[in-house]
């Protein structure tokens, strides 16, 4: 009984009833906070705009992928949209990465010509999701040409899904590319929001010539386009 009857005074007070409120209201936040947080790993919400297409690199922290990793990465590759040109950041970094693989770098500069490819650079890579053996790698290829006309530069995003370390497909999620020969020159931009694996794209396109009467630019061609494509199943809906 020695006890007993503090404990008895401690239920009937109001700080008694106030403390076991704020318990249950604690062991409830513990709770959703979990459930939240398995939720949210279960989402890839990336928004791929102009500005993280022409600083991704340094956003991967400057990582430049190794050879292998490449190899392995740009497996299957999908160009999601027959608006879109085949993209050449793949092929470009293939062949500037063999050259200097094979110590034939500098000599190809020497040697480089009027619209070859100068330098080409593979980066990143970012886990963007991960579970159950299923993961979604983001990275990219930034490339340039020779500078004299006509010339060309752009960056390529990509994302990898890997199931059971084995590449399922590999498709294009952004990219800004511009070439010029005077009096013309062209820009394309392919943005993304990716949401609940679903990538929602903006595409859009000019050709443009500067006018030799006016001295101004004038566009002369355009082209603009929204799609989508479903990481799930790999394919445009």
């Amino acid at each position: 009984m020695l006890f007993y009857w503090p404990a008895q005074l401690l239920r009937k007070s109001p700080m008694y009833k106030l403390i076991v409120q704020l318990l249950l209201l604690l062991m409830s936040c513990k709770n959703n906070t979990q459930e939240n947080a398995g939720n949210d790993s279960t989402i890839i919400n990336l928004d791929i705009d102009t500005g993280f297409i022409e600083t991704a690199d340094s956003l991967f922290g400057g990582n430049v992928l190794k050879q292998e990793e490449f190899n392995f990465l740009s497996q299957n590759l999908i160009i999601p949209d027959t608006i879109l040109s085949e993209t050449q950041g793949i092929s470009y970094f293939k062949l500037i990465d063999s050259l200097k693989s094979y110590g034939l770098y500098e000599s190809y500069l020497e040697n480089i010509d009027l619209g070859m490819i100068k330098e080409a650079t593979a980066f990143g890579c970012d886990t963007l999701y991960q579970e159950n053996g299923e993961e979604y790698v983001l990275w990219g290829i930034r490339y340039s040409s020779f500078e004299a006309c006509p010339f060309y530069f752009g960056t390529d995003i990509y994302i990898t899904k890997i199931k059971d370390k084995k590449v399922l497909f590999t498709v294009l999620a952004g990219q800004k590319f511009g070439a010029g020969d005077a009096p013309m020159s062209y820009k394309s931009t392919l943005t993304a929001n990716i949401n609940d694996k679903l990538i929602a794209y903006s595409y859009s396109s000019q050709l443009i010539e500067m006018s030799e009467i006016s001295n101004e630019e004038e566009i002369s061609e355009s082209q603009q386009k929204d799609f989508h494509f479903d990481l799930n199943a790999g394919k445009t809906k």
